[in-house]
Formats: structure tokens, C-alpha cells, sequence
């Protein structure tokens, strides 16, 4: 359990899966922008912001969960057959063979877990499905997830700290989502000069923070 909460705080704060990494960026910036979703009697701010929670929340359990799960199987993975376990043929070239093929194994391991979590829940949570499934491809079939277990595969050996790191991924996403998300309305406002508004301004922004979590 310790172990658990060290590769938390670690994935999430310490060692930010987008501020340190910068892994995620790509969709970072889709995932803090909120969408008006028309409805009658809601006022355009307060359905953007609902909408932007929405996403942002959905994203990065989707990622935590995907982490996690893939996690899990990639821990079994790298103790029994990669790193420093044993291979099914005990040589030289199997055991290099294998630790060269890790991230086309957790490429393979996570579109395990989505398409299994995709059909449970459309089979047997249609409106659990309705709800998050124009999130599930968005927050499983990323760089964040494949890079958090890599990154965790570096550096712990023990199944709490795979799922740890899982779960922190998802968080440390979150926070810097809900960070982009606060500052949006100064990187595309009028007082942005306009050759920066907007994604340049965003990315300037999200280099700056990263080098003020790098010196901390």
C-alpha cells in the first residue's frame, strides 16, 4: 500500500505524466475546451463549463481505469517473461528479444483492456455506455496511458506501483486539463497578440508551467 500511494503522488505530482513528460499534449488542449450543448434555458457559460467538466472528468478516469487495467498485465508481463524474469526460452536473444518488444506488448495490452471494457459496457451497461463512449477511444488509445506504463516499468517492480502509476496518470491529466482549462479565456482572449492566440499561446503556456514543476 505504501507503494501504491508513492507511485500516486509520483505520477500525478512529482513526475506530472504531461508537465514532466509531455505526454498527452496533443489532446490536452481539446480536452480542457468546453462545448455549448444548446440546451434551452442554460446560459452558454454554464453550459461550456459543464460540458468542459464533463470531458475532463471523463477523459481521465478513462485513462486512470485503462492505466490501471493495462497495468496489471503489463506487471505480469515484465516479471515473468521481459525484465528480469525468466522467458520461455532461456537465452540471450529471447530475453533481449522480449525487453525490445515491451512497448509493441503494451500497445497490444491496452487495446486489450479497451476493447474488453468497450464491450462489457455495451453489452452489459447500455446506459453507462451511452454516456462515456465518445470518450472511451479518446482517453484508452493514447500516448498517456502507453507512456505511464513504460515509464512505471522503470521504475518499480511491484504490482502496486503499476497501478499507482495508472491511477496518477489519470490524475496528474486532470489537473493539468483543469489547468489549461483555467487560462483559456487569456490564451484566446483579444489582450493575446493574435499571431499567439490561441494553440501557440497554449503550448508556451504549458512549457512554462513545466519548467516551474522541473525546478520544484
Amino acid at each position: 500500500m505504501h507503494n501504491l500511494i508513492n507511485a500516486v503522488l509520483l505520477s500525478a505530482v512529482f513526475n506530472n505524466i504531461v508537465f514532466s513528460n509531455a505526454l498527452g499534449t496533443a489532446m490536452l488542449p481539446y480536452t480542457a475546451r468546453g462545448d455549448d450543448d444548446g440546451a434551452e434555458g442554460v446560459p452558454e457559460e454554464v453550459a461550456v463549463a459543464a460540458s468542459r467538466a464533463r470531458r475532463i472528468f471523463g477523459i481521465s478516469g478513462g485513462i486512470s481505469l485503462t492505466a490501471m487495467l493495462a497495468g496489471v498485465l503489463a506487471y505480469f508481463f515484465d516479471n515473468h517473461f521481459a525484465i528480469d524474469g525468466y522467458t520461455i526460452v532461456n537465452t540471450y536473444f529471447s530475453y533481449t528479444f522480449l525487453n525490445a518488444a515491451r512497448p509493441f506488448v503494451y500497445m497490444v495490452l491496452t487495446g486489450a483492456v479497451y476493447t474488453v471494457c468497450l464491450i462489457i459496457a455495451w453489452r452489459f451497461l447500455p446506459k453507462l455506455y451511452r454516456t462515456i463512449h465518445k470518450y472511451l477511444h479518446v482517453s484508452a488509445l493514447n500516448s498517456v496511458v502507453l507512456g505511464s506504463i513504460y515509464l512505471c516499468s522503470a521504475t518499480t517492480r511491484d504490482i502496486w506501483g503499476y497501478v499507482g502509476c495508472g491511477f496518477g496518470a489519470g490524475i496528474g491529466f486532470a489537473a493539468a486539463a483543469l489547468l489549461l482549462a483555467a487560462a483559456q479565456k487569456h490564451l484566446y482572449g483579444e489582450n493575446t497578440p493574435a499571431v499567439f492566440r490561441g494553440l501557440p499561446a497554449t503550448f508556451i503556456f504549458l512549457g512554462i508551467v513545466s519548467l516551474a514543476l522541473y525546478a520544484i
